[in-house]
């Protein structure tokens, strides 16, 4: 996905590092998890790879507009400032680990708070 950004720097600049960004901020949250247990890194997997696909999506979007411009570049400006940054958000979950989430007893999940 960096060589994604990287091939379209020259023609779109802005597009590129926000890419650029977001894949780098996703490396780094990948090394992280791989060097953490199995059970935290179960405990972060949806968010994790919502944020793998919406960095992937904009690599998508990025090849489009260099490939057709127009309508093409106008949604690839969108999903950059619209959807892109939710991955922040995702990978502070992802991220987050299980001690929170162990902590909570089977009957809080199912509604039982006590008296």
């Amino acid at each position: 996905m960096l060589d994604c950004a990287k091939s379209a720097q020259a023609d779109h600049p802005r597009l590129a590092n926000d890419l650029w960004q977001a894949a780098e901020t996703l490396r780094e949250a990948t090394q992280t998890l791989l060097d953490r247990d199995l059970p935290d890194r179960f405990a972060g997997a949806v968010p994790y790879l919502a944020a793998f696909a919406r960095v992937l999506g904009g690599c998508y979007h990025l090849r489009a507009a260099q490939a057709g411009g127009g309508a093409h570049l106008a949604l690839a400006r969108i999903f950059m400032a619209r959807v892109l940054p939710r991955n922040s958000g995702d990978l502070a979950e992802a991220l987050a680990g299980l001690d929170d989430l162990s902590a909570i007893s089977d009957a809080a999940l199912a509604g039982d708070f006590g008296a």
